[in-house]
């Protein structure tokens, strides 16, 4: 038989669970109070990254703010932590490792110490690849392409990282199913070395099948496939997938692209392969501003088409507002213009400006062809006109030129907007003539170089490296219009120094230059994921002669930066001082702030 206690009064049910509930925090509260309280050590290890790694699988550490109701229970978890504590080790080449648990019980909290000995590190000494019945045409990677070094401390991820290298590396051949069969880790404990073996089975050779493109929405199937790196019946190799997903996040119309090919292969030795992609939106806005004391207050807007008429055309129309600047400009790119690595670009350009150098109004467009003569270089030639009224110390001149512009563009970095290693090189040429033929012809011509070098991983340092030439040959500096000279000085030059004004002056009026030189250095310091700093020194001049003259003073400047990093580049903040400062012409300091790196 059983009682029950039913209250009616909905105030005393109130009452009731009040009271349940402020007795079970009190209960909790009590065994919480009444567990072993302790704090733990790790002894006998120096390096702090082991150190981590260890207190990260320890729950003795874990679980040090829920106390053990009995010392039993803390001994226990400590024992099971010392388990944990011998695979890390052996996983980080120590395999003569000591491991000891002390509990000293009169201490108040318990103090529990882990007294670990790891010994010698063992490194590898032989690493064998063994393939029954190997193909004639299959060329095993080496040890050391794989990151298995003789002599190197033997960590398991590394070789389990060379496993995935090498089965890749064997589909890079034309096997698309290879499998370790056996890998076996001897370990010596006379000789202190580890020695390595993996058995493979390569599997069936195969070649590219058919591709299959799903998920298309607005572009052309025709444009996907001639992105593909692959000809059907051609040699498997994966390294092409991989290829192929670049060249189609490279068109910015998709924001996934998965690849992938069938288990087993299909008639006559071919393997299907299939991608599914999502298409991103294809229009954008994008805006901009950027402030520096010598230039002011600057904003750019732009939209822009990614995928024009459905096979990837681009249409870019952007608006560019400053103290100095007012401009717009519209660029129609279109891919695959009369052969599959050549495309067309027209650009069309309308500018204000008002500098201390030149009062410009001008106008003018371009048509290039532009040839991918390999990964990511590119060379570019076309026909252009610019028409120009240019004002400079009190004279007024109109050019009307045609020009023959040509490019030569080699990115090997890997970030447009922050760069941590590879190059940029771009070479501008072109030769101009006067239309009326009562004027000048020249030619231009300016090459720059930036190369990004990793100095530390951890903390992150860089070194940021840029040299810069220019030249014009074919007439006198005053036939030449002010607004096509070469001028240094400001945040995308020599940084401490005024807009234009590094170069010939007349009084205080800038007048350019039929050269110029610019080097430019960084070292770049992040000081957490978001926060960094930058040192950085810049030189250069603007000369009158057709070529740098070096008997001429190099104006240099130096000073700090800083950096914040967000998802769409780092904001930048550069204080400069000129080293070379003229009295009455530069000032104390420059500052600048915009969005991106220098270069």
């Amino acid at each position: 038989m059983r009682a029950t206690l039913k209250i009616h009064c909905r105030r005393c049910r109130l009452i009731v669970l009040f009271g349940l509930l402020i007795n079970a925090v009190i209960y909790g509260v009590s065994i919480a109070e009444t567990g072993i309280k302790y704090n733990v050590e790790i002894k006998g290890v120096s390096e702090s990254s082991l150190v981590t790694d260890l207190e990260s699988v320890s729950d003795t550490f874990s679980l040090r703010e829920k106390f053990p109701p009995t010392m039993q229970l803390l001994r226990y978890r400590a024992e099971k932590d010392t388990e944990k504590f011998t695979k890390v080790l052996r996983a980080q080449g120590y395999y003569d490792e000591k491991i000891k648990v002390e509990i000293n019980e009169k201490n108040q909290p318990v103090k529990v110490i882990f007294q670990v000995n790891p010994g010698p590190l063992y490194t590898f000494k032989t690493i064998e690849m063994h393939v029954p019945g190997k193909s004639k045409n299959l060329q095993l990677p080496s040890p050391a392409q794989l990151g298995l070094t003789t002599g190197e401390p033997a960590i398991a991820k590394t070789v389990i990282n060379a496993q995935e290298t090498l089965l890749g590396k064997i589909k890079d051949q034309g096997y698309p199913f290879p499998k370790i069969q056996e890998r076996r880790v001897v370990v010596d404990h006379r000789t202190k070395n580890v020695n390595v073996t993996f058995d493979i089975d390569t599997g069936p050779s195969a070649r590219f099948g058919s591709t299959e493109i799903s998920g298309l929405q607005s572009v052309n199937k025709d444009f996907v496939l001639k992105k593909l790196p692959w000809h059907k019946g051609e040699k498997f190799d994966a390294s092409l997938l991989s290829k192929f997903r670049d060249n189609l996040t490279a068109t910015k119309l998709f924001s996934i692209v998965r690849i992938d090919y069938g288990e087993k292969l299909g008639t006559n030795g071919l393997l299907p392969i299939s991608v599914e992609v999502t298409e991103r939106k294809h229009r954008s806005v994008r805006a901009g501003a950027a402030w520096s004391s010598d230039e002011g207050i600057g904003g750019k807007i732009a939209w822009e088409h990614r995928n024009l008429f459905h096979n990837g055309e681009r249409l870019y129309l952007g608006i560019v507002a400053s103290q100095i600047d007012l401009s717009a400009e519209a660029i129609f790119e279109k891919p695959y213009f009369i052969r599959d690595d050549q495309s067309l670009a027209f650009n069309f350009a309308i500018s204000n400006e008002t500098t201390d150098a030149y009062d410009s109004q001008n106008i003018g467009g371009a048509l290039l062809i532009n040839r991918q003569i390999r990964e990511r270089m590119v060379l570019g030639a076309g026909l252009g006109f610019r028409a120009s009224k240019v004002k400079q110390l009190g004279e007024t001149q109109n050019f009307e030129l045609f020009y023959l512009p040509a490019q030569f563009d080699w990115d090997t970095s890997n970030s447009l907007l922050d760069p941590t290693r590879g190059g940029k090189l771009n070479v501008k040429l072109a030769p101009y003539f006067d239309v009326q033929k009562s004027g000048p012809s020249f030619t231009k011509g300016f090459l720059v170089y930036s190369h990004y070098f990793q100095i530390l991983e951890s903390p992150f340092l860089l070194f940021a490296g840029r040299v810069g030439v220019g030249s014009i040959v074919g007439a006198s500096r005053t036939d030449i219009p002010a607004d096509l000279r070469f001028y240094a000085g400001g945040g995308g030059s020599i940084r401490g120094y005024a807009y234009q004004r590094v170069g010939p002056l007349v009084g205080d009026t800038p007048v350019g230059g039929r050269s110029v030189l610019e080097l430019s250095a960084e070292f770049r310091y992040k000081i957490t994921e978001t926060i960094g700093c930058v040192a950085f020194v810049d030189g250069g001049t603007a000369y009158e002669a057709t070529y740098p003259n070096f008997d001429e003073t190099i104006r240099w400047g130096a000073g700090p930066g800083f950096r914040y990093y967000t998802p769409i580049g780092p904001l930048r903040l550069d204080i400069g001082f000129p080293l070379n400062k003229r009295p009455g012409i530069d000032s104390d300091y420059q500052i600048y702030v915009s969005i991106g790196q220098a270069f």
